[in-house]
């Protein structure tokens, strides 16, 4: 008899070991285990991870968002700033990977196979796409190009 998979715990493993480390190396901090933020020139970027709402013990879907906050004096002190005056643009992930809004399902891949094909979109694609963010006009103009 096949032992159940355990969703949530797959979920965590993958954003310790292979969503955290490329982005930690690229220069973001992280807050808790699904949020990363990293400013580039003037603006903050951040990426985060979210669950599906309708999650359970025989399917969990996840998706990625991207976002961008315009970096204020006020701002460089609170690490994490929800002032909605400074949001500037945001996107789900799967825009810049898969052309539209994605999901990733845990319950359609191996372990293995959903490590690689995440690491894959994120260090390939997403990263060297935020690379080129720096300014608000380049957040707003990454946006209007994939959401």
């Amino acid at each position: 008899m096949d032992t159940p998979r355990d969703f949530k715990a797959e979920f965590k493993q993958l954003l310790r070991h292979t969503i955290a480390p490329p982005l930690k190396a690229a220069g973001f901090e992280v807050k808790g285990q699904q949020s990363f933020r990293r400013p580039v020139g003037e603006v903050f970027q951040y990426v985060s991870y979210e669950g599906s709402r309708s999650n359970g013990k025989d399917s969990f879907g996840f998706t990625g968002n991207v976002s961008f906050q315009q970096v204020a004096p006020a701002t460089l002190a609170d690490f994490w700033c929800d002032d909605p005056a400074l949001w500037i643009a945001g996107l789900r992930m799967g825009y810049l990977t898969h052309g539209r809004d994605h999901w990733y399902h845990l319950e359609q891949h191996s372990p293995q196979a959903l490590a690689a094909l995440v690491a894959h979109d994120l260090t390939q694609i997403v990263l060297p796409r935020l690379a080129a963010v720096a300014t608000a006009r380049d957040a707003m103009a990454l946006k209007k190009a994939h959401g």
